[in-house]
């Protein structure tokens, strides 16, 4: 099974993250935790100024 450390959700209810996280397990991919979308965007400028 694949990995998958986080999958963006966009401000989600309970339901709606469990929707999106039993979506990504019967696409194959094991998730982790789910972000929110403030969260997601800090990491990816935090990622970025790496590289």
């Amino acid at each position: 099974m694949s990995k998958m450390k986080k999958i963006i959700g966009i401000d989600l209810v309970i339901k709606e993250r469990d929707a999106t996280k039993l979506a990504g397990e019967m696409a194959g991919l094991n998730v982790l935790q789910i972000v929110n979308k403030p969260t997601a965007g800090f990491r990816y400028l935090r990622l970025k100024s790496r590289f």
